[in-house]
């Protein structure tokens, strides 16, 4: 018996199908998908999806050649003068530096280096610097109370007595808000 009804089922489902089948489509139909082809070809999603490459390997063949470009550069020229004569009472002069000329690229790697002449070094390194207002005012004092400066020499070598801070006692809180005195 489920033979039979298996073969009318399938008999059922075969003549449902074959109609199905020469079924046309709905009126309509090809031309909207036509139309929606022709859309997805012209939006402008499609045509900037790849438009990010071009500018992503410009910014790589640039901070390629930032990379790979020369890193020297030529020093700054010392200008060759004498060195004036020194007295004891004048304090040293710098000779001057001359500012390098903006020259070519090809230019700047083809000059030598200069050289550094005896003018230019300093008989006394670091070189002496002038005295600020408080070094004045301190050599002014020495000067006037040469007794005085030595006694407060001597007693600021001197170390500090010591400093003694008693312990802190806090007592703990109570509850209920009546709270002891602080014992001084």
């Amino acid at each position: 018996m489920s033979e039979q009804k298996e073969k009318f089922a399938d008999e059922i489902l075969d003549k449902a199908l074959a109609n199905y089948s020469h079924a046309e489509p709905r009126l309509g139909l090809e031309g909207r998908v036509l139309a929606r082809l022709d859309e997805e070809k012209q939006s402008p999603a499609r045509v900037w999806k790849w438009a990010w490459a071009p500018a992503a390997a410009a910014l790589l063949i640039a901070g390629g050649l930032y990379l790979a470009r020369p890193r020297t550069q030529a020093p700054p020229a010392v200008a060759e003068q004498p060195a004036p004569p020194r007295t004891a009472a004048t304090k040293p002069e710098l000779p001057p530096i001359q500012a390098a000329q903006a020259r070519p690229r090809s230019a700047r790697r083809a000059a030598p280096a200069p050289q550094v002449t005896a003018a230019a070094k300093l008989s006394q390194f670091p070189a002496p610097q002038p005295l600020s207002e408080q070094d004045r005012l301190l050599l002014a004092y020495v000067r006037s109370q040469p007794q005085a400066a030595a006694q407060q020499a001597r007693t600021s070598g001197q170390p500090m007595a010591e400093i003694k801070i008693d312990p802190l006692e806090i007592p703990p809180l109570e509850p209920d808000g009546n709270q002891p005195a602080p014992e001084r």
